[in-house]
């Protein structure tokens, strides 16, 4: 079964989740303490055999393990304290099942916490293109969201809500325009949607970051949005490049048409 590079996250995670040492661990799966020490090191990954062996041994699935699909142990109420804390990542449908009923899902990945959120921030990665602008600000399909339940959101933030009609929770920014709330999309193409009595706000979006992959290597990169002296920058250099290349031309289209002497 073909492993990922988050493998060692969610060993680590199931692990504190059980509340089990290494050793414990170990003895569990029946190998050594210092091999679980490899894999949430991320220095080593294991055989089928012990896979399905730490699998059971953590009550969750080979393929969790592996892959992050599938079903996973509950971790909404771990103390993180493995190396960096980690926050789990969910996708939209679980973040609005779990906070209609109360239950926990299996987290599909996890990514160091950002500084400054609190002990219950999760995070969602955006989907589509609603929240895809030309403007300063804009969260394309792929961006991870970080969510802070415990912040309150006011007018102008975003943040992460549920509708009652509907089985996923959405990213949105919040609203309030004479006394009435509503749910934004930085898309224009997309309409502005008034909350309702059944709109429950999940959490305060406070920070927000990409995937980079390279060589299927997956790394993560904070947003920074560019200042006025880097865009005047960029389009001074661009300027000059076309007036380079177009000089190359004419100097080209001289020499081509030069008249014998």
């Amino acid at each position: 079964m073909n492993i990922d590079d988050s493998f060692c996250n969610r060993v680590a995670i199931a692990r504190v989740a059980l509340n089990l040492t290494q050793a414990q661990l170990a003895d569990m799966v029946g190998i050594v303490r210092r091999q679980i020490a490899a894999y949430e090191a991320g220095d080593s990954k294991p055989r089928d055999k012990v896979l399905h062996n730490l699998a059971a041994a953590l009550g969750t699935t080979s393929e969790w393990l592996a892959t992050g699909s599938g079903i996973g142990p509950n971790v909404r109420n771990v103390k993180k304290t493995i190396t960096v804390p980690l926050i789990p990542i969910y996708t939209s449908v679980q973040t609005h099942a779990f906070n209609e009923s109360g239950s926990d899902s299996s987290a599909i990945d996890f990514i160091p916490c950002p500084e400054g959120s609190g002990e219950n921030a999760f995070a969602i990665i955006v989907q589509g293109d609603s929240m895809t602008s030309n403007g300063p600000i804009s969260f394309p399909d792929g961006t991870i969201v970080t969510i802070d339940p415990n912040h309150e959101i006011k007018h102008g933030d975003f943040g992460l809500f549920s509708l009652g009609d509907s089985n996923e929770s959405t990213f949105k920014q919040l609203v309030i325009d004479q006394g009435k709330h509503y749910l934004k999309a930085l898309n224009h193409s997309w309409p502005l949607v008034a909350c309702g009595a059944d709109t429950i706000v999940i959490g305060k979006a406070v920070h927000s970051q990409v995937y980079i992959r390279s060589n299927n290597h997956v790394e993560y990169q904070a947003i920074r949005q560019k200042s006025d002296i880097e865009k005047r920058i960029e389009q001074l250099e661009e300027l000059m490049s076309k007036a380079h290349d177009a000089g190359a031309l004419l100097s080209q289209y001289r020499k081509d048409n030069k008249k014998p002497e």
